[in-house]
């Protein structure tokens, strides 16, 4: 006897509201005010939800400021493809940050999140977490372009990404210099130049 297949639910459009809510209030909050800002309480009240509500969808601070920094940034690693060469992959890998970079609102948020990181436990653990997420992608262009005879065999894939986005940051932060996709191109030809085979 077959058992007859179990119905598929849709999920409830009010629910999917109040998740929206919080989140565009979340990433309101963040944009707005900065990262200290995104409490549960805070996000509720201007999410017109109660507190419970907010942490029904997102239990700790952290799930919290990780939908505020989604709801700005849609790149998504999991489904990067890759193309057949490094200088292509790694412009399509950085384009996104150096966009966030150029944009002053963004890069002022960039700048207090990082330096806000050394000592807030939750904004630590959504940077950890969007590294381990950006971490495997570089490293298997690195890997690809070693395969492909681009870049030398012996290449330290850690210090690899950190020299390049650190050129970026760097560039932002400490200089009067753009930080454009020219730049970019620029940072990512030297790199490739400098660990050729």
């Amino acid at each position: 006897m077959t058992q007859a297949p179990i119905p598929m639910c849709e999920p409830d459009p009010r629910v999917e509201r109040t998740r929206a809510a919080i989140t565009d209030a979340a990433g309101t909050l963040l944009r707005v005010d900065g990262p200290d800002a995104v409490t549960h309480a805070n996000v509720a009240g201007a999410a017109n939800v109660s507190r419970t509500t907010a942490y029904k969808h997102y239990p700790t601070r952290a799930a919290l400021l990780r939908a505020a920094i989604e709801s700005m940034d849609k790149h998504e690693f999991d489904d990067f493809e890759f193309g057949d060469d490094l200088a292509t992959d790694l412009r399509n890998i950085f384009m996104e940050f150096v966009a966030g970079l150029s944009d002053d609102e963004q890069s002022k948020l960039m700048a207090t999140m990082m330096l806000q990181a050394l000592h807030d436990a939750a904004l630590a653990e959504v940077r950890d977490e969007f590294m381990a997420e950006l971490r495997p992608v570089i490293s298997d262009a690195f890997r690809r372009a070693i395969d492909r005879g681009e870049l030398r065999t012996d290449l330290d894939l850690e210090l690899a990404w950190r020299t390049i986005s650190g050129s970026l940051v760097f560039t932002r932060f400490l200089t009067s210099d753009p930080v454009n996709a020219e730049f970019l191109d620029r940072v990512i030809a030297y790199f490739i130049r400098a660990n050729a085979p």
